[in-house]
């Protein structure tokens, strides 16, 4: 598991619980610090992170602006994770102006990604 060091306050320490709580489930994770300079001037820019890593976004406080972070279209998007059924229905949320079929799109939406779980937000 990729994570920067000195980036984020005790983001070594966080990566080294997120490893020991997946290692509770049964899988193996290897915490690797990386210098900020290296993880975000280099790995995250050319797209050579770990399969698991550690990254902080912030919220937006709008599903979304929040969805974005899954969606594709992210640049910082690193994960690769695709599914056709949110792809469709971001798309219609970005479109979307009437406020109760906006709700209806990020619920649904939120249920793919709690369902598939892209990424995991702590």
């Amino acid at each position: 598991m990729d994570t920067p060091i000195g980036r984020y306050t005790d983001d070594e320490q966080i990566a080294q619980v997120v490893a020991s709580d997946l290692q509770a489930v049964g899988l193996n994770v290897t915490v690797k610090p990386i210098t900020w300079s290296v993880y975000a001037g280099e790995m995250v820019t050319k797209n050579q992170m770990d399969d698991l890593f550690l990254l902080g976004l912030g919220s937006w406080y709008t599903a979304q602006q929040n969805l974005n972070y899954v969606s594709p279209t992210f640049i910082l998007q690193l994960t690769h994770w695709s599914d056709p059924a949110f792809n469709t229905q971001f798309a219609q949320l970005t479109r979307t102006f009437d406020p109760a079929k906006r709700q209806q799109l990020a619920y649904s939406l939120q249920q793919i990604t709690k369902d598939q779980a892209p990424w995991i937000s702590l």
